[in-house]
């Protein structure tokens, strides 16, 4: 289960096959961004967060909210 924003980030990140760089060239930030926001070194802005959805094809609630115990069984 990605309990955790930046494992949710790299989760749809994956499952959207991009990479690191190909997401940071989409919504315009460096890759070190993306690997500090994956890492929980950095969060992204509001702003950021909204891209990163759009990017990966999920909703702002996908990388926002843990899932419930129920469904991540």
């Amino acid at each position: 289960m990605a309990s955790a924003f930046s494992d949710r980030l790299r989760l749809a990140r994956l499952n959207a096959n991009l990479s690191q760089g190909a997401i940071a060239r989409a919504i315009g930030v460096s890759t070190v961004t993306v690997w500090r926001w994956e890492t929980g070194k950095m969060e992204p802005t509001a702003k950021h967060i909204a891209l990163l959805a759009a990017a990966c094809g999920v909703s702002t609630d996908a990388l926002l909210v843990p899932p419930r115990e129920s469904e991540a069984a």
